[in-house]
């Protein structure tokens, strides 16, 4: 983590979605994530100001409105950004091209956004 928070301004976190939740895996990466403000302060010290953003994917053609709700949640506990999240659409093991024109126009988003 002291590696990860030193050398990015922005963390894109990307989950399929299971049972309209984010994957057991990155909800324990995001516990770990918010255990720096008590487990090494000074590393979750440096969070604040930073970005986080999200993308989640399935073979539905949206996500829940309140699917990011819980990184909204941790950016602010944290002191960080979001910069918003994003639904990619799997149809056949491939990413629709409505949903790579959607994470083009994303990622432009964030690059702008982290000038």
């Amino acid at each position: 983590m002291r590696r990860l928070v030193a050398e990015y301004d922005c963390f894109l976190f990307a989950t399929p979605v299971y049972w309209y939740s984010m994957s057991a895996q990155l909800k324990i990466f995001l516990d770990r994530f918010t255990d720096c403000l008590k487990v090494d302060k000074p590393t979750g010290r440096q969070l604040r100001g930073k970005s986080m953003a999200l993308i989640s994917v399935s073979n539905s053609e949206n996500c829940n409105d309140d699917f990011a709700t819980p990184l909204k949640l941790s950016a602010g506990y944290l002191g960080m950004h979001f910069l918003g999240s994003r639904h990619i659409r799997v149809v056949d093991n491939r990413v629709t091209p409505a949903s790579k024109e959607e994470l083009r126009n994303f990622s432009e988003e964030l690059q702008t956004a982290n000038r």
